[in-house]
């Protein structure tokens, strides 16, 4: 989807949402609607966003080609995009463990209470 592929050219550029924000003249809860996936960009930020960040207007429309417009190797790119799409994995990993532990605690309080 493609507020997945955004999330990873802003993390990729290393921007926070205030600074997209600053930069694309749009509000931070914006951006943040645009990251969580309850707006959709329309075409000319979609654009404005891939220069922002780094990445082919193509890849972040529609998932297909490299990630970023580089040089670079080949090779290099799609090890650069198999990290981001780890590091994806890994904080959902992170998040259901969070969301695992804080259920275990509400349980264990549960039950001291009898």
């Amino acid at each position: 989807m493609i507020h997945e592929r955004l999330k990873l050219a802003v993390s990729n550029a290393s921007l926070s949402q205030l600074k997209v924000a600053e930069s694309l003249q749009i509000t931070r809860p914006y951006v943040t609607s645009l990251l969580n996936g309850t707006r959709s960009p329309s075409l000319d930020l979609a654009i404005r966003l891939a220069k922002l960040t780094g990445v082919s207007l193509s890849w972040l429309l529609t998932g297909e080609g490299n990630m970023l417009l580089t040089d670079e190797p080949e090779t290099v790119v799609k090890i650069k995009e198999e990290n981001f799409r780890l590091l994806s994995e890994l904080d959902k990993l992170r998040l259901e463990l969070l969301a695992l532990y804080r259920e275990r605690e509400n349980f264990k309080l549960a039950n001291t209470n009898y």
